[in-house]
């Protein structure tokens, strides 16, 4: 049957329960030698137990961490590819409004040539003439305004999917190292739970306290 080292008695109650037996004798020897080999045994085993579970709570955060180091990883490169797709979004909004744009302006021109000529007004010279070019430059200046918008905002998109990238190779990189750090910490534990032998404590513990006993002098012949 298994043995829930947990609930059993401390072991310092067990060692002055060991202590409290005099050195009458072999027997009773033995009987101090039993009770210090298992607090001995127990206590190893507890600090056993106590490193395993260290290692699997280390083993745990090490998957953890290469999770959100995966997540992090994948949600900077949606949020880029988010920022790159407005960014070609203001390009095809800005396009679509350079043609409004442009109808606008065409109409207004058409619009004024209109006026002029059904006044009898020349259209190559005079005021006139100066008000079609007004207009003319008008448009230019709007359609190259709208372009310069776009190319601004479409601009500041692209630096935000690139910072978005680079934030999520940074996170990626610290919670990777996170993982490596729990991985060895897991790999401590285990070697250092592996290393500890119950059994052979207990022995020292058992072979200790005869010695003990024997060099007290105070057993019966």
């Amino acid at each position: 049957m298994a043995i829930n080292y947990s609930s059993v008695a401390s072991t310092s109650d067990l060692r002055k329960a060991g202590d409290a037996v005099p050195n009458y004798n072999v027997y009773t020897a033995l009987v101090k030698g039993a009770i210090n080999g298992y607090s001995n045994y127990l206590d190893s085993r507890r600090q056993q137990a106590s490193l395993r579970f260290q290692s699997s709570i280390s083993s745990n955060d090490a998957v953890i961490a290469r999770m959100n180091a995966d997540f992090a990883k994948k949600q900077a490169k949606r949020q880029a590819s988010s920022h790159i797709n407005d960014m070609y979004l203001v390009f095809r909004q800005a396009e679509h409004q350079a043609m409004l744009q442009g109808v606008a302006d065409a109409q207004a021109i058409h619009k004024q040539n209109a006026v002029n000529a059904s006044s009898g007004v020349r259209m190559d010279g005079g005021s006139k003439k100066e008000i079609i070019q007004t207009e003319k430059l008008s448009a230019k200046i709007n359609q190259s305004s709208i372009q310069e918008n776009a190319i601004v905002t479409a601009s500041n998109m692209k630096l935000q999917a690139i910072n978005a990238e680079t934030t999520g190779i940074l996170e990626s990189a610290n919670y990777m190292a996170q993982a490596y750090i729990a991985e060895g910490d897991a790999k401590a534990s285990e070697i250092m739970a592996n290393s500890i032998s119950p059994v052979t404590s207990g022995l020292v513990g058992f072979i200790s306290s005869l010695s003990s006993s024997f060099m007290a002098g105070k057993m019966g012949k």
